[in-house]
């Protein structure tokens, strides 16, 4: 089994601390591992999420809408597979 990794500033990574296994709550199954960030990429993914913060707040209101809409139909569309995903 692969372990996942975490998205950083758009890019999969390897998480440089811990690994942890996540496992069935009915049956105690592996379900995946997943690796966690370190102390300096949270950092990291704080100072980026902030930089982009202040860049989209400066964005004209109606792209600001037509990306949310946008996400809205995906999560539209695809909630069948978030269903699952979270069962």
């Amino acid at each position: 089994m692969t372990t996942k990794k975490i998205l950083l500033n758009g890019q999969w990574v390897n998480g440089e601390d811990s690994i942890v296994e996540i496992r069935s709550p009915y049956n105690d199954e592996l379900i995946a591992k997943v690796s966690h960030a370190s102390k300096q990429q949270m950092e990291e993914a704080l100072e980026i999420a902030s930089n982009s913060f202040k860049r989209v707040k400066e964005l004209p209101t109606h792209l600001i809408s037509n990306a949310l809409l946008t996400i809205r139909n995906y999560i539209k569309d695809n909630s069948e597979r978030f269903t699952k995903t979270l069962a």
